[in-house]
């Protein structure tokens, strides 16, 4: 394992048999056995009985390793059903961790999209993953300019690598994308999600 993740497991767990422990123990123990560290709120230590479960103080600790520590929520299966597994979602993607959904793909598959996201791409590589859908710009951009392929009306031709530029004043309609010298030697593209 080459980059470890630090993750804060996430999943419903009211009205589940045993609290849905027996899911957060595989998960939490498969992410591990990958080398990643990982915070698995089913072990929070409570030797009593359910009902005296010290609520406040769990969700305390668990906040402060999600604000503090973590740079990934792994969500497991059933979690947007749950108001507290919504909350710290919620409060991940304000931190900024990377949010993966478990069972949605092969885990090292996510893990490599958000490599892919998170590193400088060649021009070459750039372009690729436009084709594949992805918006992409340059480091050294204005952050509101970026490059994607679209359906749009140009000279007869009706799909294109168009230039997105969001002004202040308002949107430039797209046009097409001329990639300049340094462009095509810039090594710093990366992908990037766009709001509409």
């Amino acid at each position: 394992m080459t980059n470890p993740r630090v993750i804060y497991l996430s999943g419903p767990m009211k009205g589940y048999p045993e609290s849905n422990y027996p899911l957060f123990r595989q998960v939490a123990a498969e992410l591990r056995a990958d080398g990643h560290r990982v915070y698995n709120p089913a072990e929070f230590p409570h030797p009593g009985p359910h009902e005296t479960f010290p609520l406040r103080q769990a969700f305390a600790s668990y906040c402060s390793f999600i604000c503090l520590e973590a740079d990934t929520i792994v969500l497991l299966p059933g979690w947007e059903k749950s108001k507290g597994v919504s909350a710290e979602k919620a409060l991940a993607e304000n931190c900024g961790l990377d949010v993966i959904e478990w069972g949605a793909a092969p885990f090292a598959d996510a893990l490599a999209q958000i490599k892919l996201r998170d590193s400088p791409l060649t021009f070459p590589e750039a372009m690729q993953a436009v084709l594949d859908g992805a918006t992409v710009q340059r480091a050294a951009w204005n952050p509101r300019r970026t490059v994607r392929l679209s359906v749009v009306p140009w000279n007869g031709v009706d799909e294109a690598l168009v230039v997105f530029d969001k002004k202040k004043l308002g949107d430039v309609p797209p046009f097409p994308f001329t990639a300049k010298g340094a462009d095509v030697r810039g090594q710093d593209w990366q992908t990037v999600e766009v709001s509409e």
